[in-house]
């Protein structure tokens, strides 16, 4: 990591703790939405974009970076489901808090810049991993969502929720939202292996546990939409496909299998 890099990801994570912090002190709504959060959400991105410059390809492999990704994306996504919605400022703390948590755990990791093989030098694969975070940043708003949900009638949140409808109807919006990004991202993924390895799906770990939850996802939504499964029921399901993923994919880089979707060179756990 250069210094530059260093200062600005700081910078935004400092800025992410203030608007937590900020929020609970009741500091106003609007400077923290429109101002102390944008300046965080910026200040990431150019360090991101300063390690992009530096490793000469987006900062989207091995874990830290993963977790650098995954982070941003989540604050970006609070950015756009808070200024829809402004009932659900409760977001902001949340998703942020979220957000630090990706990025103390990327900081556990090997910080330095990995060179790509050939197969890794491609549009496809950069498209594939935007829309997986993008995918990824909109599951974390509908978990977030669902934990609001289940817990609306405490003391704590009374008063600072949307109504249980619009609730229902946000949750299911963001998941299908992350859904539709699911999709694109498998598609794409798809197309790439097709071209590597001659075949459409490869046995992969991290490729199986996508599969898991895109098929699951898949079912909450076949469930709302034919057997009214909704409320406390729809919920409590994104809750687990949620939870499935955030131990699935971030334990993967502990398992000694084969899988192409992760570089952490230091664990050597992968080939």
């Amino acid at each position: 990591m250069s210094e530059f890099e260093i200062v600005f990801l700081a910078a935004a994570a400092f800025l992410y703790l203030f608007s937590i912090t900020a929020f609970f002190l009741n500091l106003k709504r609007t400077l923290i939405l429109y101002v102390i959060l944008p300046l965080a959400i910026a200040a990431q991105l150019a360090s991101a974009a300063i390690r992009w410059y530096q490793a000469g390809h987006p900062p989207v492999f091995g874990t830290y970076e993963a977790t650098l990704a995954a982070s941003w994306f989540m604050a970006a996504a609070t950015f756009l489901a808070v200024n829809s919605y402004r009932k659900s400022e409760l977001l902001i703390p949340c998703m942020l808090f979220l957000a630090l948590l990706h990025i103390v755990y990327g900081l556990t990791f090997n910080t330095a810049h990995i060179p790509l093989t050939i197969s890794e030098q491609s549009i496809w694969v950069d498209l594939h991993a935007l829309f997986s975070w993008l995918a990824y940043g909109a599951y974390c708003i509908a978990f977030v969502l669902s934990l609001f949900y289940l817990a609306k009638d405490r003391a704590l949140l009374a008063g600072n929720l949307p109504s249980p409808e619009m609730l229902d109807e946000l949750i299911f919006k963001y998941m299908t939202l992350g859904f539709i990004f699911h999709t694109t991202m498998f598609a794409l993924g798809s197309y790439y292996s097709s071209i590597l390895y001659g075949k459409w799906f490869v046995w992969d770990p991290v490729t199986i546990l996508w599969l898991i939850s895109w098929l699951f996802y898949g079912l909450i939504i076949h469930l709302r939409l034919f057997y009214g499964w909704t409320r406390e029921k729809m919920a409590r399901l994104v809750i687990v496909a949620m939870v499935t993923i955030l131990a699935g994919y971030w334990s993967l880089v502990y398992i000694p299998w084969a899988t192409y979707h992760i570089f952490d060179i230091d664990l050597k756990m992968h080939g």
